[in-house]
């Protein structure tokens, strides 16, 4: 038999910081998933540290309204030791991608709260279509909406509708003298050789886990800040094309006749003050999006010396996704435009400014002639 396993970002988390202990909701989440009908054991776990368990900052993409700038709201959980249970359901009841594809019925989790690896065993000559384990995700989210939490997954872009890395690893004895597993690409797409030791090979799964979770969390970490990175670019790409337009739109009101030329002017009544909220936000969502990025150099750098014997064919489809377009990001032609921008907006303002105080000058200066003439 062959086993497969494949893994993705399947995150709990919260609209506010996580009471503590973290042990009680890695209880209640066993207690859901038992009661489930899908699921056909839970197994105990072996260590929670709670000092190693962690509620940190998740950013949905795309954001909610009102959710870019500034903390993001919602905090995902890490527990420090994996919650594992075992599921069994009929092809016929889970999610099919290809015709004629061969869909497994049982299957083994490890899940720590932020990343989830699934495996099961396919007859040796038989390589898996893309349906399975995504059955996973149903049941983590009734499990999860149970005890009150939201499950968010973190696919290789926000519009993917396939939820796992696109990589599937195909789990193999190793040499004798071999002792730490050795990733080497696979002879059928998207699959990853994981060649493991002999003495290993009795719970080759938790041999996997126990190798590559670090990768994965930092993993899970750099593609959700390069996701909030590039979120703010566009939307400070999208405020900057409202203003110009704006500025536009108002720079071209000599162009038309008398009658024209009020209706425009009214319909564009208080554009100074929207201009001014746009500049600030576009300072604001600039700012934000630099230091991110800064953080995320930090995370990826971090996560590329993780990536050890060849773990880096793991990620080969997935991790540049963002990195290449986080990388290639260039903030000054957005800084220089929105300063250009806010300058325009300033210099309408003297002008009116010296335009009524010439005006009161010039009324004054006529009454004061009057009444000395008077």
């Amino acid at each position: 038999m062959n086993t497969f396993v494949r893994f993705g970002s399947f995150s709990v988390v919260s609209p506010e910081r996580v009471a503590r202990p973290l042990a009680g909701l890695a209880e209640a989440l066993m207690e859901a998933l038992g009661e489930d009908s899908r699921v056909v054991s839970v197994f105990d776990l072996t260590v929670l540290n709670e000092e190693w368990c962690h509620d940190g900052p998740y950013f949905p993409s795309p954001p909610e309204d009102g959710e870019l700038l500034g903390a993001s709201p919602w905090r995902a959980v890490e527990f420090s030791d994996a919650i594992r249970f075992e599921v069994e359901v009929p092809a016929k009841n889970q999610r099919g991608f290809e015709e004629h594809e061969e869909i497994p019925t049982r299957y083994r989790i490890w899940w720590n709260g932020v990343v989830v690896l699934v495996s099961w065993e396919m007859a040796a000559n038989t390589f898996p279509g893309m349906a399975g384990g995504h059955i996973i995700e149903e049941i983590l989210e009734a499990a999860i909406e149970k005890v009150g939490y939201t499950l968010l997954v973190q696919g290789c872009n926000p519009t993917c509708t396939y939820r796992f890395a696109h990589s599937t690893v195909w789990l193999r004895p190793g040499d004798v003298n071999q002792v730490k597993i050795q990733y080497l690409p696979g002879n059928f797409p998207t699959a990853v050789l994981a060649r493991v030791p002999l003495a290993d090979m009795s719970d080759s799964l938790a041999a996997l886990y126990g190798d590559i979770i670090m990768p994965l969390i930092l993993f899970t970490r750099v593609k959700n800040l390069g996701r909030r990175v590039l979120d703010l670019e566009e939307s400070a790409r999208r405020d900057l094309a409202e203003l110009l337009s704006l500025n536009s739109r108002h720079a071209e009101l000599g162009l038309f006749g008398f009658r024209e030329k009020i209706e425009r002017r009214w319909a564009l009544r208080g554009w100074r003050k929207q201009g001014r909220r746009l500049v600030a936000r576009l300072w604001l969502q600039l700012a934000e999006a630099e230091a991110m990025r800064r953080t995320w150099s930090e995370q990826n750098f971090a996560f590329q010396r993780r990536l050890v014997r060849g773990m880096d064919a793991l990620f080969a489809r997935d991790a540049h996704n963002e990195a290449d377009q986080v990388k290639s990001l260039d903030f000054s032609l957005l800084r220089s435009a929105v300063e250009d921008a806010a300058t325009r907006q300033d210099n309408h303002a003297l002008i009116a400014v010296t335009a009524a105080g010439a005006i009161a000058g010039a009324l004054a200066g006529a009454v004061v002639s009057g009444i000395l003439a008077g």
